[in-house]
């Protein structure tokens, strides 16, 4: 694992100003991360295009199986989910993913057509939804894409009118176009931002609260209003990004100023104590480079790569954990070197410039992918990346040379056992991980992997000549000799107790690995199993009045239970009182006349003698007799 540095701590406040002093990141290979829009799962993508998702997987959203499906519902680390990924936006409990070659795939909650695929049911693997799309955006339930050509694609829910398509009723399964001419699109909780290719902002959807920045509060806008920010002189000025929560918005013009719109709950709007509302947009600072918005906090990161954060600190996303709940109404300090920040339900990720990841707050669902178990977490971790993704090996096809050959070579990142062999036959290697590497299909487990040395077209096939083997009788027809590639085999069936002698005879182009293709004779029997007599004993009672004039004769069957034996039985006494007696043969039990009142115990040992399948066997009972 990549080493990173350790910050030595006093107390947490202390800690928090010593990590804001220095950059705490290290090199991991990430090019993007990301956080469920309010939600609880999370991703990252290496530089090579690896996607890995962690968090909850309620319903799919990581691309892994469910719980119901034989897999989980909370990963606490990265999870290698596939190759060539590009470009992830995470929703409120599903994922959109681009790919290198520009397709669109979507996995998770579907009850609403989040998904696009024209159902409502959930998936729990990415599935293919377009070609060519250049940008996606997902929100609470719904998702935008924006195609190569400036066409923008919207689907999902749209009860407050966030599909821009003039209704806020009719919720869209599939992807539905509405304009062209399209840069970039945002989705919301319930509002949606779309930036023209000449800069022009379009907003719509819920309104309830100013979020749109149109002036007013209107509760639904359905179709969308233009917003344009204008500069001293009078200039428009284009917007770059825009962010979008469920009551707010920052808006990030290209001048590098942050814009706020809409409800202030806890703070997160960073324009101090006495703002709480605005439905115009606000200023917030100069010199962005980028902002996030959840329910109720915010952070932005300044062009020289310092983040700021804002907000109510619920499970110390706000550091340090004496701020949590207090509300943070202007920009606190975060880190340095920060390249991008991405916002969850209650909790962030953080990517350093290095490449690295690191992860604080609510922690409920692993959504942190610290592999920590943690609620929530007020001092950061490391999001735990594995060093490399170790591709399976797949077994080979060896031609016969008659010398020992490797079937699966071991590789970095893993050891093998079992893969060497000199025979024509098949082979099963095992392939064991090193610490920190995972599989490409992101399991860690041992892996079994066949190969096989096939005849050399060349040379005769070398086969070994089998053992034959010692068998125990079952009542059942059972085989000697194993049956085997190169040599039809007679003789190596039998049920009953004997030696018997099996004859191997080679098929054409085989030869016996002594160099020799004569038949061969090879012997085995089948022994004598061990006898299944089992015994139980039982409790008797016996007439005191009756025992003192006569002795009382009980026959065995009201004395011990026998079952399953084999061959004639003998009994034996080998405990017990003198004046209670068994007979050898009959196994009956006789009690002398004179015996007091009280309860006794014998022991019976019961022999069953066996027969020509059947070894002798013995078990022994205890027989309670209660004279009253």
């Amino acid at each position: 694992m990549v080493m990173h540095k350790y910050i030595s701590i006093i107390n947490l406040a202390v800690s928090f100003i010593m990590l804001f002093q220095t950059s705490v990141f290290a090199d991991d290979n990430l090019s993007q991360i990301g956080a469920g829009f309010m939600g609880t799962h999370s991703g990252m993508i290496q530089n090579d295009g690896k996607l890995f998702m962690w968090g909850s997987n309620q319903h799919g959203e990581l691309g892994i199986a469910t719980y119901d499906e034989g897999g989980e519902d909370k990963v606490d680390k990265p999870r290698y989910v596939l190759n060539d990924a590009k470009f992830i936006s995470l929703g409120q409990d599903f994922s959109a993913l681009i790919k290198t070659d520009d397709t669109l795939w979507m996995t998770g909650v579907n009850n609403i057509g989040q998904l696009g695929d024209g159902t409502t049911i959930d998936k729990s693997e990415f599935k293919k939804i377009m070609n060519d799309v250049s940008f996606v955006s997902s929100g609470g339930a719904h998702s935008l894409a924006v195609q190569k050509d400036g066409s923008l694609w919207v689907w999902g829910y749209n009860g407050f009118g966030q599909l821009c398509n003039g209704t806020n009723s009719n919720t869209s399964l599939t992807p539905q176009k509405i304009m062209d001419g399209v840069k970039a699109a945002y989705a919301g909780y319930g509002h949606t931002a779309i930036i023209k290719q000449d800069g022009t902002l379009l907003m719509c959807g819920w309104n309830a609260k100013g979020q749109l920045g149109l002036g007013y509060d209107s509760g639904v806008e359905s179709n969308p209003k233009e917003l344009n920010f204008f500069d001293d002189g009078g200039n428009k000025i284009p917007v770059k990004q825009v962010t979008l929560g469920a009551y707010d918005t920052f808006f990030l013009l290209e001048d590098d100023t942050l814009w706020y719109a809409g409800r202030d709950m806890s703070g997160e709007s960073c324009l101090g104590d006495d703002f709480s509302y605005s439905s115009t947009p606000v200023k917030v600072s100069d010199n962005v480079k980028l902002a996030r918005i959840g329910d109720s906090f915010s952070t932005f990161v300044t062009k020289d790569d310092v983040q700021y954060l804002c907000g109510r600190g619920h499970s110390c996303t706000i550091p340090p954990s004496a701020n949590n709940g207090k509300k943070i109404s202007t920009p606190k300090k975060g880190f340095v070197d920060v390249e991008d920040v991405q916002i969850g339900a209650h909790y962030l990720l953080l990517l350093g410039k290095e490449g690295s990841a690191i992860a604080w707050g609510d922690n409920s669902e692993g959504q942190l992918g610290i592999n920590s178990q943690a609620e929530y977490r007020c001092i950061y971790g490391y999001v735990q990346v594995p060093i490399a993704v170790v591709d399976i090996p797949q077994g080979p096809i060896l031609e016969f040379n008659g010398q020992e050959q490797v079937g699966i070579e071991a590789k970095t990142g893993y050891t093998v056992t079992g893969n060497t062999g000199r025979n024509v036959g098949i082979y099963k290697a095992t392939l064991k991980l090193v610490q920190d590497y995972v599989w490409s299909d992101g399991s860690t487990e041992d892996k079994e992997v066949e190969w096989q040395i096939i005849k050399s077209p060349n040379s005769p096939f070398i086969i070994d000549i089998p053992q034959g083997q010692t068998l125990e009788f079952n009542g059942r027809v059972q085989k000697g000799v194993k049956s085997g590639n190169g040599y039809n085999i007679t003789g190596n069936t039998r049920k009953e107790v004997g030696k018997y002698k099996a004859t191997l005879k080679l098929v054409q182009d085989y030869e016996w690995s002594d160099g020799t293709t004569e038949d061969k004779v090879v012997g085995w029997e089948i022994v004598k199993g061990k006898n299944p007599v089992t015994v139980t004993g039982k409790q008797v009672k016996v007439n005191y009045k009756k025992l003192k004039r006569n002795n009382i004769v009980i026959a065995r069957q009201q004395v011990l239970k026998i079952e399953q034996n084999e061959g004639l039985l003998f009994f034996k006494k080998s405990s017990g009182n003198n004046k209670i007696l068994i007979n050898t043969a009959t196994g009956s039990v006789k009690v002398s006349k004179g015996l007091k009142k009280g309860s006794y115990n014998i022991r019976v040992k019961v022999t069953a003698k066996g027969n020509k399948n059947y070894q002798a066997g013995s078990q022994t009972a205890t027989v309670r007799i209660v004279v009253k």
